[in-house]
């Protein structure tokens, strides 16, 4: 089996959203396009994300599971981007606030 490439940021943005009551899913092993992570957000929400760094572009098999799958699928670079998708934020001492009930 070949080993699962994961981007060097992911292990920090899974502990993170972690942190704040996420659970979330490593879908990496699976490849042939397939997102990143599946998160589950503390409201319930399901969220497909696909991490790439500052510099990192889709592949081809990625576009084409994005273009075939019928569900969101969201693009983050850091644990900012995935609590904006999710509609949370933190506050100054870094407890979740959930932004659409604000």
């Amino acid at each position: 089996m070949l080993a699962a490439k994961v981007d060097a940021n992911q292990p920090d943005i899974v502990a993170d959203l972690r942190k704040v009551g996420c659970q979330v899913l490593s879908l990496a092993r699976i490849g042939k396009g397939c997102p990143d992570i599946l998160v589950r957000s503390p409201s319930g929400g399901l969220y497909l994300f696909e991490i790439k760094t500052p510099e990192g572009e889709l592949n081809p098999k990625q576009r084409e599971f994005y273009f075939l799958w019928w569900g969101n699928v969201n693009v983050i670079r850091n644990t900012e981007d995935a609590l904006t998708m999710m509609g949370l934020t933190l506050d100054s001492d870094g407890n979740r606030r959930d932004c659409r009930h604000l």
